[in-house]
């Protein structure tokens, strides 16, 4: 009787199969699902200088060193007077980094009847700007 050994493949087989199945079904394709950058609002960066002069007016950043494709998005940005010697830095791409290379400074030169403010090493040491009035530019 050579049967046995065949008789104990097959149900070894048929739990083997078995086994391969799982009891839920596969599931169902999801859809797309539409993705937004989400919208962030500016960010914003208190900034005391000591010994600057009350300023009347919003300054607005111009860039004074480096490349454009890494500086030219904070051009434009303001520096609002808050109190005396205190400003509140706008920065309107909310990525932009003020790291611990960023030094915020009187100019030598500033032009009469309006500070000018320095901020150098901005965004990793890479960008310089000159913070101006409006009206000076």
């Amino acid at each position: 009787m050579r049967r046995t050994p065949l008789r104990a493949f097959i149900p070894a087989l048929a739990l083997a199969s078995l086994a391969a199945c799982s009891p839920d079904p596969p599931p169902a394709m999801m859809g797309e699902i539409p993705l937004r950058a989400p919208t962030l609002p500016p960010a914003i960066v208190l900034v005391s200088l000591p010994g600057v002069a009350p300023v009347p007016r919003v300054l607005s950043a111009e860039l004074s060193r480096g490349g454009e494709a890494v500086c030219a998005p904070l051009v434009g940005t303001r520096l609002e007077p808050v109190a005396d010697s205190t400003f509140r830095l706008m920065l309107n791409p909310p990525g932009f980094a003020v790291t611990r290379e960023t030094v915020f400074r009187r100019t030598v030169d500033a032009p009469f009847g309006g500070p000018e403010l320095a901020m150098d090493g901005a965004n990793n040491g890479r960008c310089d700007y000159v913070f101006r009035t409006a009206s000076a530019g």
